[in-house]
């Protein structure tokens, strides 16, 4: 039978933005944490006026910032980020990663989008 549970997968990723060894070693999210990630992209809230003659209102929030940081503190498993004072970053700590200059910040983005995304595999789709 086939196995249908993530057994640990993880990648290394080297960060050319960060030289001479940068690296993040990235975990493959399972189905429950994909969900999670999906919940925490944008949230939608309708309010109703109470005279019926307003319009009702919608707002749409895009967390980006949120989920980015439940990102790194989840899927990386692993680096060899410092600051400037030499103490390993704890991207656990959103303060730590909001330290992270943003060239970094995105290319340790995209390695997380790029392992946990099925979206380019043409045999999942068809």
């Amino acid at each position: 039978m086939p196995i249908a549970v993530v057994e640990e997968n993880e990648e290394k990723c080297p960060l050319k933005t960060c030289p001479p060894d940068g690296y993040v070693i990235i975990k493959k999210m399972n189905y429950g944490q994909s969900l999670e990630r999906q919940d925490m992209i944008a949230e939608i809230a309708m309010q109703m006026p109470e005279n019926k003659r307003n319009n009702p209102k919608m707002e749409i929030k895009f967390l980006q910032r949120k989920t980015a940081l439940w990102e790194f503190a989840n899927l990386i498993i692993d680096h060899n980020l410092q600051a400037k004072d030499g103490r390993l970053l704890n991207f656990k700590n959103p303060e730590d990663v909001i330290l992270i200059r943003g060239p970094i910040g995105d290319e340790i983005q995209a390695y997380i989008n790029k392992f946990n995304s099925f979206e380019d595999d043409e045999e999942i789709k068809n």
